[in-house]
C-alpha cells in the first residue's frame, strides 16, 4: 500500500448496496481521523448522495462508486486502491 495520502474507490453493484457498505465503514471510522469536510453519515444518502466521499486528515480519500455508472464515469481517474464489493 502506498504512503498517504491515497485515493481509494469502493465499487458496489448498486446504490442500496453502497449505502450498506458506507454504513459499515461509518461504524469503523474514528471521527478524530476525519477531515472536517466529510459529511456526517446519513442512512438515506450515505456520505453524500452525489459523489459520496470520506476525507481524512492525512489527505486520503475513499470514494464510493457503483458499477451501474457508465464506463466513462469510472475512466480516467488515477487511484491507489480499488475495492470491489461484488465481482
Amino acid at each position: 500500500m502506498p504512503e498517504p495520502p491515497i485515493e481509494a474507490w469502493v465499487l458496489c453493484a448498486s446504490w442500496p448496496q453502497s449505502l450498506a457498505i458506507q454504513g459499515k465503514l461509518n461504524d469503523l471510522l474514528d471521527p478524530q481521523e476525519l477531515d472536517g469536510r466529510t459529511r456526517t453519515f446519513d442512512p438515506k444518502n450515505g456520505f453524500g448522495a452525489n459523489g459520496p466521499v470520506v476525507m481524512f486528515r492525512n489527505g486520503s480519500v475513499i470514494r464510493f462508486r457503483t458499477t451501474q455508472q457508465s464506463g466513462l464515469d469510472l475512466a480516467g481517474a488515477t487511484i491507489d486502491v480499488a475495492l470491489f464489493d461484488e465481482p
